[in-house]
């Protein structure tokens, strides 16, 4: 079992997409046409960028498409996207349903390209052996795949591969731990979709960024039953079917739902969030108002963001006051210290008046 050592040519009408593209959603593979999934392709991983680069300085040989022979047929293993760039260049039925036909068209007057093209090729064994060039290629190397272009193909690897993770870290050259929590990820996004919710499923897939800062806090894991990543075990369920409906709760406040605008704003509410779902007065009210700060203001949280700004505030005002003398004659000096001095008296009257208020008996 291996990679050629050699790169050859094959015609570009013996090349045929992957249907079983670990990029695919687990349902829709080995399930699309073979058009259907070039489409596919297009509209998911702006291949009229490739085309674009081919238009204007022709293919590279010095990137060979991967391939492999199954069932007859000539498998692109890695270069799907490059595959794609190609024969929607060459066929003029196909990139008339791609996303950008009036794109296609102009790139494919800018050079012609057809299905005789001699296409640079590496040959593999069988599909395991393109296993590892793909993850480092796509995973730790040039070519970066987003996030969840990762977590999916750790998820082949294991689910369908039968790879330990260590074994996946070896081959995709990432941290264990790194390979796990993505794993974790995806499953559970997949455990949605299993259990009947893909609009659940097909949301945190979309903005699987915000999903993954989610899960990386305490208080939002706890609240949908998701192990940390050292518990994660491969191919065990990561989403119990009693905690879909929190998964539901959750989507609803990190994309909004059904017209219903999102809590979240920024990646600082994440946190306040997670505080939110782990006080049960808290979630209460973020439930009955969407309203995050309101929520939030139930929570132990607030008294410890004050006391760090307190102390950031004093500290700033001891450097100032070792160096006090700096501000005498200052346009502004005087103003400053009154304002100062009404703060400070403000404050202490507040927090003993609370100090009062909790010695009081019942």
């Amino acid at each position: 079992m291996a990679l050629a050592d050699t790169v050859t040519f094959r015609r570009l009408s013996e090349l045929h997409p992957d249907p079983n593209n670990p990029r695919l959603r687990h349902e829709q593979r080995g399930q699309l046409s073979e058009d259907d999934l070039l489409v596919f392709i297009d509209e998911n991983y702006e291949a009229e960028t490739v085309a674009e680069s081919i238009a204007r300085y022709g293919f590279f040989g010095s990137e060979p498409l991967v391939i492999c022979e199954e069932e007859g047929r000539w498998i692109v293993l890695e270069g799907n996207r490059r595959l794609t760039a190609l024969l929607g260049l060459a066929r003029p039925e196909l990139r008339e349903r791609f996303g950008k036909p009036t794109l296609w068209n102009e790139l494919a007057s800018r050079r012609e390209i057809t299905l005789e093209l001699e296409v640079p090729v590496v040959v593999a064994e069988e599909r395991a052996d393109a296993d590892a060039l793909i993850g480092f290629r796509h995973i730790s190397g040039v070519m970066d795949w987003k996030p969840l272009q990762r977590a999916q193909f750790i998820a082949y690897l294991v689910d369908e591969r039968g790879k330990l993770f260590l074994e996946v870290g070896d081959t995709v050259g990432l941290e264990e731990d790194a390979v796990r929590m993505l794993y974790r990820n995806q499953s559970v996004i997949q455990g949605a979709r299993d259990l009947g919710h893909p609009e659940i499923a097909d949301a945190s897939e979309r903005r699987f960024g915000t999903f993954t800062a989610a899960l990386n806090r305490n208080g939002i894991r706890e609240f949908m039953g998701v192990r940390t990543s050292n518990r994660v075990r491969e191919r065990t369920p990561q989403l119990e079917p009693d905690k879909l409906e929190a998964f539901a709760e959750l989507s609803s406040w990190l994309y909004g739902v059904n017209g219903i605008d999102k809590v979240i704003r920024e990646t600082r509410n994440l946190t306040e969030l997670a505080e939110v779902l782990r006080e049960p007065a808290a979630l209460e009210e973020l439930r009955r108002t969407r309203d995050l700060a309101a929520a939030y203001a139930l929570t132990p949280g607030p008294p410890k963001r004050l006391l760090r700004q307190l102390a950031i505030a004093v500290g700033n005002l001891r450097s100032v006051a070792n160096s006090a003398d700096l501000l005498v004659g200052q346009a502004r000096t005087d103003e400053l210290v009154e304002q100062l001095s009404e703060l400070t008296d403000r404050i202490v009257a507040e927090t003993r008046q609370g100090e009062s208020d909790l010695d009081e008996p019942d």
